[in-house]
């Protein structure tokens, strides 16, 4: 049965002789764009979230990282190109502190990471962002405990959409999650059915969140497997291929 295969990274653990190598997995257009970032976290979580999916593909696609290509639909998704694809998807997502891509054979999927602050989101944002049963979620919620759940219906509404590949065209508060366990409630109404996609969410470390999203039958999907990327990952990883995978985790 197909799985989702979500891998995981810290960028600031990655040793300067092993972001070179990644560095080197990525093609001209990419390295070009890690070049224009005027800080150098920034420019590190990018090759890092970049070299990793491309190991990550090669886990599942038997092609080599640096030979990896990359398309666009038209809606600005990227995909990979190629006769050789072998019907993978992807999604990747990045913020300074951490990368997360996931990969499948199983068909569309959407992935966000976000850091919890530790303090308490702004009222104009819940406002803006958030569905009425979920501002009243949050209303009832001590401070801290506000911005945790918060960033988990951030996080969900990020991954949805991209598994949906909408775009920015949904408006957040017209997604209506709920947690405990975290799911998908409401998409707002169209002509053309959505798909539905079943939301998992993992917080490998810290006060990280990552949200999958997957679409298909519920019922079906089996566990997601997840797995951390280290430094010491980014040479023999590709070789190890689909025995290399992760212990397999339930959803919460």
């Amino acid at each position: 049965m197909p799985i989702a295969n979500l891998y995981w990274a810290v960028p600031h653990t990655f040793a300067a002789a092993q972001r070179t190598i990644l560095t080197d997995f990525l093609d001209d257009a990419e390295r070009a764009r890690a070049q224009r970032f005027a800080m150098a976290a920034d420019r590190d979580a990018f090759i890092t979230a970049h070299g990793v999916l491309r190991l990550a593909l090669s886990v599942h696609g038997d092609i080599p990282a640096p030979d990896w290509r990359f398309a666009r639909q038209p809606s600005g998704k990227p995909e990979v190109a190629g006769r050789n694809a072998g019907g993978l998807t992807f999604s990747l997502a990045h913020v300074r502190s951490m990368v997360a891509c996931v990969v499948t054979h199983a068909g569309a999927v959407g992935i966000d990471v976000e850091e919890a602050l530790g303090e308490p989101p702004d009222p104009a944002l819940i406002e803006r962002c958030c569905a009425p049963s979920e501002r009243e979620l949050l209303g009832a919620l001590a401070p801290r405990e506000r911005d945790a759940a918060f960033i988990e219906l951030w996080t969900i509404k990020e991954a949805v959409l991209k598994a949906l590949d909408t775009g920015s065209s949904v408006p957040f508060d017209e997604i209506e999650c709920a947690l405990n366990p975290p799911r998908l409630v409401r998409l707002p109404a169209r002509d053309t059915p959505w798909a539905v996609p079943r939301v998992t969410i993992l917080r490998p470390a810290g006060t990280h969140v990552i949200a999958l999203a997957e679409t298909g039958d519920d019922a079906a999907m089996p566990p997601v497997a997840v797995r951390r990327i280290s430094g010491d990952d980014v040479l023999d990883l590709p070789a190890q291929g689909r025995a290399a995978r992760s212990t397999v985790l339930a959803p919460r």
